[in-house]
């Protein structure tokens, strides 16, 4: 199955892959997107929650797809699938709340599948056909027969980081301009 997804096995390399692997989480969790899945350091994910209905975010950059209410804050929402190039399924999904500064981020995902543990002897690559949403991946997972694309949270904060940093400076109304005042003309004829 890893073959066909152009993922070398294990050995086929002249060298273990394992020796190129990031410094990985013991556990994960495994969610899914359209047909594709994904694995996050279980660490990382502070609540998994149905998904809510969303409230809308005026001029949001794309992939931020409104905030919710959570624990009487609101929190933005970012879609993974933007993100990591994968196509949803389009129900409700769920919510993966992470940290972020001092606040929190809400992840929307199609489903989570499964928490499982992992070792080194696991990892693979990314393999080079995997397009631009590759700066995401720390490598490949082979979880007994199931691939997960493992996600480098560093990379994805800094990723959704700034899609919230736009979407608060798009809908931030605009200041006063001290001594500015705005005079609208009137039609001619009145």
């Amino acid at each position: 199955m890893s073959a066909a997804l152009g993922i070398a096995p294990a050995g086929a390399l002249g060298f273990a892959a394992a020796d190129l692997a990031p410094a990985l989480a013991p556990r994960v969790l495994l969610v899914r997107l359209g047909r594709e899945r994904f694995a996050l350091p279980l660490g990382e994910v502070l609540e998994v929650m149905e998904a809510p209905a969303l409230q809308p975010v005026a001029l949001a950059p794309s992939g931020v797809v409104g905030q919710c209410l959570h624990r009487d804050r609101l929190v933005p929402v970012v879609d993974a699938a933007t993100l990591l190039a994968a196509p949803r399924d389009g129900g409700a999904g769920v919510l993966l709340l992470l940290a972020q500064g001092e606040g929190r981020v809400a992840l929307l995902v199609d489903d989570v599948v499964d928490m499982a543990p992992v070792h080194a002897g696991q990892w693979r690559p990314v393999p080079a056909m995997a397009g631009p949403a590759a700066a995401l991946l720390d490598g490949v997972l082979d979880l007994e027969g199931r691939i997960a694309a493992l996600v480098a949270m560093p990379a994805l904060r800094a990723v959704v980081r700034a899609l919230v940093r736009g979407a608060a400076a798009a809908s931030a109304p605009a200041a006063p301009r001290r001594g500015v005042m705005a005079i609208q003309a009137m039609p001619e004829g009145r």
